[in-house]
């Protein structure tokens, strides 16, 4: 397997519909939304990740696996892409990811944790979110800064409403394009 490309993988297992009977399938809707999970790098380290994001983690989707969802997507007439991570930012390629799937037409919700828009390795990520149309989820466990900084770590709750402010400054949250 260490020779094949993830499409001969891909390639090489039956159709869903061939191997799955229909009295079995679980919806008779078309799946509107395709989500990636890029990798489990994360800046945080929160207590509730029911993944263990960390920045330990360094488990990553190639780029040739990327490649594979924007196929994906295309054949299989989705009309939103979900992208998400640990932190999507943190990965290598996502930046070049995130250009594909514009150019491809597909706007993308990300979701992200927001404080990593302040780091600076980082920070390009809220202006590409705002050139791409990009719509941007993010979670706050809680709304006190006490509570958020007691599950993600000291001082998470103010990065994430220093972002919140910057991604409004570029538009991304409000009635104004940036």
């Amino acid at each position: 397997m260490a020779d094949q490309t993830v499409g001969e993988v891909m390639r090489s297992f039956d159709d869903f519909e061939s191997v799955v009977p229909q009295a079995f399938r679980c919806t008779n809707e078309q799946m509107h939304t395709l989500q990636v999970n890029v990798g489990y790098m994360c800046n945080l380290a929160c207590r509730h990740c029911h993944l263990a994001c960390s920045p330990k983690r360094t488990e990553m989707m190639s780029k040739d696996t990327m490649l594979a969802c924007l196929a994906a997507y295309e054949r299989g007439g989705f009309s939103s892409m979900d992208i998400t991570g640990g932190a999507p930012e943190m990965h290598p390629d996502y930046e070049w990811f995130l250009g594909e799937v514009h150019a491809a037409g597909i706007k993308p919700i990300c979701r992200t944790n927001l404080c990593i828009l302040n780091e600076p390795d980082y920070a390009r990520f809220a202006r590409l979110y705002a050139d791409y149309d990009v719509t941007v989820m993010a979670s706050v466990p809680y709304f006190s800064p006490r509570n958020v900084d007691k599950i993600r770590g000291g001082g998470v709750f103010e990065g994430t409403v220093t972002a919140l402010r910057r991604l409004n400054e570029l538009g991304i949250g409000t009635d104004h394009a940036g």
